[in-house]
Formats: structure tokens, sequence, C-alpha cells
């Protein structure tokens, strides 16, 4: 092992010309749009930014690859460097220097392009950072879109949205580095002599940002003898030191040690999941995996797996989830993860399946389905040791055991009104709600098209809607809990949304029920009382209108787990 330093300039230089490649074992580019950000605000503070560690290896012995977020040349060199830690860093800054946007994932794990802006007229203390929630990988963090005006004059970096882009004082990081030149910058900002007592302070302040490609990164480097087997232990004790890595990117580096080539596998399955409307990640591919070998999906069994059984298994997992995936789009009715609470019902319904044969018989199919909606209703992996509770349900032989279990856990298998109030649209309650209208065949207000959440036409996509406008009710003073409750919301296209606007309920349905008439109205269970609308009776309309959810809710259940005579 040895140490050694390396700039930043050199280290993107190393990456474009190919000589830096990703080990197998690497997971993909994940960083959200604030964590770039940060990165460039520590940089240009000259603040510590971390170890890279690498592993140098010859050509001959090099294992597989896979290919970095950013466009590497066909060079081939006698010794390349695997980067086992520091991939998002390294990846951010070869962005960075080339001057372009950044991919990031941001909700529901889609790419979506980011810039990042600079202030230059940013405080010279430093502004504390705000330490966000835990989050989902793949969910992107938000919170340089909602913050004030006034707090966005304070920072130094941002995520650019449209209102700071029209800032004379903001510029674009990109920019900066596709130019040595300060002028077009400062003109913008209204600076046109060499007097003006901000010339001297916002050129310096451009020249320190470009100073970040000589940022100089510690390097620490393992030695060429050592076996891939090896290197990957190393891969996942360090990374389990801290929490930069997931159990099941640790799990998958395990894997590809021991079965050369079974990412790219992976790769392709989730690939192929995608095409058929399901976003699937790797980590529960590789669970799912172990699943299927084990009988349970903690990951620390992995060191006694053995290839051949990886091999065999990843046979099984393939038909059991696709077959999991067909039952709960076909038989259950659900359109795509974003439709569920947890993807581990994949999990248990590939490993059941697998056991049965696949081969259900109906009062299973009736179980199965009623198991899946109501566990997925009342947050059955959602509520504290999920691991323990998929473990579990990974034991049961049948479906009557899984609803045993899940009433062992929720004590009611009925959904009360009680249980849904104040929920919001982060409930499980507001997932299986969406479902029951969608099955009672509720459609959108204008264009009549059935709610669904594949529709392709942006105009189309489904939003959830305020039946009560909320800036109405936050002009009455009525709290963001209550606005936000699951029973004044429903679902329509953005078209639809964008023309309802504001308009008291009074106006808007009045003027739907005379287009289309009042049955449009009954599958999103709204109160056909017009006093019900008014801004006064609030309270009443939730209570109502919650009666009728369940109700709805109930009748979805019955419809869907009773078997036909």
């Amino acid at each position: 092992m040895s140490n050694s330093s390396a700039s930043a300039r050199e280290l993107v230089d190393k990456v474009l010309r190919n000589e830096i490649r990703l080990p197998e074992m690497q997971r993909g580019y994940v960083w959200k749009s604030t964590q770039v950000r940060d990165l460039i605000d520590s940089l240009y503070r000259g603040y510590p930014a971390g170890n890279i560690l690498m592993w140098e290896t010859s050509e001959e012995d090099m294992p597989d690859t896979r290919d970095f977020a950013v466009a590497q040349k066909d060079i081939k060199h006698s010794t390349y460097l695997l980067l086992l830690d520091g991939q998002q860093r390294v990846t951010s800054l070869s962005r960075l220097l080339q001057g372009e946007t950044f991919n990031v994932r941001g909700q529901g794990g889609k790419l979506k392009e980011i810039d990042i802006l600079f202030n230059m007229d940013h405080p010279d203390s430093l502004t504390n950072v705000d330490i966000e929630e835990d989050e989902e990988e793949g969910q992107d963090s938000a919170a340089d879109e909602n913050i004030g005006l006034a707090k966005m004059k304070d920072l130094t970096f941002m995520v650019a949205n449209n209102r700071m882009r029209s800032e004379p004082n903001w510029v674009s990081v990109k920019d900066i580095f596709k130019t040595g030149n300060n002028t077009e910058f400062l003109k913008r900002a209204g600076i046109t002599s060499f007097d003006d007592p901000n010339f001297d302070k916002f050129s310096k302040r451009l020249d320190k940002v470009r100073d970040i490609q000589k940022y100089e990164f510690h390097l620490i480097t393992l030695d060429r003898k050592l076996s891939y087997e090896e290197v990957t232990e190393i891969f996942v004790r360090v990374n389990s030191l801290g929490t930069k890595l997931r159990g099941s990117d640790l799990a998958l580096a395990q894997i590809t040690a021991k079965w050369r080539g079974s990412l790219k596998l992976f790769e392709d399955f989730q690939a192929e999941c995608e095409n058929n409307g399901w976003d699937v990640s790797i980590g529960l591919i590789v669970r799912t995996l172990i699943a299927m070998i084990t009988d349970q999906a903690k990951f620390n069994t992995l060191s006694s797996i053995s290839k051949e059984k990886l091999e065999n298994g990843w046979i099984k997992t393939k038909r059991a989830i696709n077959f999991a995936l067909d039952f709960l789009r076909n038989n259950v009715g659900i359109e795509g993860l974003s439709n569920l609470t947890s993807p581990y019902f994949i999990i248990v319904l590939a490993h059941m399946f697998d056991k049965k044969q696949y081969t259900i018989l109906p009062e299973d199919d009736k179980k199965l389905t009623k198991w899946v909606i109501l566990a997925s209703a009342k947050g059955h992996y959602s509520r504290g040791s999920s691991e323990t509770i998929l473990n579990q349900d990974l034991k049961c032989e049948t479906s009557e055991e899984l609803l045993s279990n899940l009433k062992q856990q929720v004590i009611n298998l009925d959904i009360t009104e009680e249980e849904i109030a104040g929920k919001g649209v982060n409930s499980g309650y507001f997932r299986t709600m969406f479902m029951a209208m969608r099955h009672f065949g509720a459609k959108d207000w204008d264009t009549k098209l059935t709610i669904s959440s594949k529709n392709i036409d942006k105009k189309d996509k489904i939003e959830y809607h305020h039946i009560i406008p909320k800036d109405l009710l936050k002009k009455a003073a009525v709290a963001q809990e209550k606005i936000d409750d699951m029973a004044n919301l429903t679902f329509i296209g953005k078209i639809t949304n964008i023309k309802i606007s504001n308009n008291e309920p009074e106006q808007y349905l009045d003027k739907i029920i005379e287009i289309h008439g009042g049955d449009i109205l009954k599958p999103h269970c709204i109160p056909m009382d017009k006093l019900l609308w008014k801004l006064d009776n609030y309270d009443d309309f939730l209570s109502v209108r919650r009666r009728n959810i369940i109700e709805t809710i109930r009748q979805y259940v019955l419809e869907k787990t009773t078997l036909a005579d």
C-alpha cells in the first residue's frame, strides 16, 4: 500500500484518459444535487474532502469493470487504477472541471440534469449547513428549491433554479470553468470600472472557484499483488465503517468477487423490468436472489454461498420476480412500485410462488391479493424492523400464514376512519385510495382518461389535487396538516389541475357536473351535498369524504378478494 497525493485536475485527467476505471463491485453514480453542491463548497473553502482509495492492477489481471458516469477515451494502458472509494466525488469533479451540468438521481431514481450556481457576493463567514433527514436512495432533496430569497443570498453555492439564474451576482459554475476570463461575469453584475470596490473581490472569488482544480487529494493505492477477493474484502470493510454504502451495495461487491460478470446480468434484468414498467432496484434483485437461495433475506449469509449456488439461484430468481410482477399487475391491479409502500412484497411473493411451483389455487390467489392490499395500506414493512418482518414473512408457506402475521402486527385487518384521519400523501392508505378509485373507474374531470400512474403525456400525468384549494384554506388559517389531509385530495391530470387553479369548489365542481354529469365525481368519493363544498364547512367535508373513502376501499378489497360462485 502506498500513500501519495494528486490534484483534482490530475485525478480528472486520469479518468478521462481511461487510466482510472471502476471495478464491477462499485455501484453507479447516485449522488443527490445537494451533495454535489456541498462538495464544491467544501473544495472552494479548502476543507477536508476525504481520501481516495484505489487498487493498481495490470491490463492482463484487470477484473471486469463498469462505466463511469462520464465519457472516457478508449486508450489502452499497461497498468490501471481501479477506484474503490471516491467514485461519487471523482465523477462530480469530472463534470465540474469540464464545465458540464450534472446528471443526478432525482425523485424515484430518475436522472435529472442540474446546474450549480456561485454567489460572487457571498458572506465572508460560513453559513450553517442544514442537516437533512435520511432519505431512500434515489430520492433527491429539494432544499434549494424551497428556501427563501433572503436565505439564498447568504449561500455561497446553490442548486440552480430559475429565480436565482436571473440574479446578477449569481454565476453558473460550469460557465466559470469554461472560460478563464471574468469580464462577462463582472459586467453582468454591473461592474464596469477597475475602481468599483467589488471588482477585485469578485475577480478573486471567481479565480478561487477555478482553483478547485488545484485541490490536493490524499491517495491510498493498494498493491497490485493483492487478489480481487482480498480487494473486495477491503472494499467491504472500508465502506462498512461508515454509512456510504447500503448493505445491498456491499453484498453486491461480495457477489461480483465470487461470480465475475454477474453485475451485467443484474443490470440487464433491471433494464428489462424497467422496460415493462417496473422500477426494480439492483438492491431488491440481490436481496431476492439471497432469499431464493437461503429462504431468508439477510446479507450476512453471503460468505457461505458458493458461485454455483448463486448461478443456479439466479435462474430461479428471474422467473420468480417476473411471476411476482405479473401477479401484482394482473391479479392485484398494481400498476407499479409507486402504488406499494415497500418493494419487499416482490421478494415475499417471488419466494412463495417459487415454492408453489407457480401454481396458485383460487383461494390463495384471493388471500394473497388481500394480503398485498391490506399490508401495503397499513405500512407492513414501514413500522420499524422491516428486515425482521420480511424474514418472518419468508418463513410462511401459505397465504393464510401471511395474513396471520399481518394481523398479529396490526390487530385489525379492517380499515377504519380513525386510521386514515390526518393521513397524507406518504401514507399507505393514500396509495390504497388511488388503487380503489382506479378500480371503480375514476376518470380525469376534463379529458375523461381513467386515472393511471402510467400516463405518457406530461399534460396527462396524474397529480394529487386539493379539492378545497390549499390557498383558500391557508387564507382561512387552516393548519397545513389539515390542508393536506388525504380526505381533501384526489387524482386528476396535470392540465386539468392547472385549469382548476384556486377556483372555489362551488364554482368548478358545479361546472364539471354541468358538462360531464355528477357520476364523474362519485368514484372520487366527493360528497354531492353542495353545502359541504363551502370553506366554512371544511371539517364536515373531511368527515363525510373520509367515510366515502373508507366505504370505497372496503368495497374494493371485497371485490378483489371474494371468490366467484
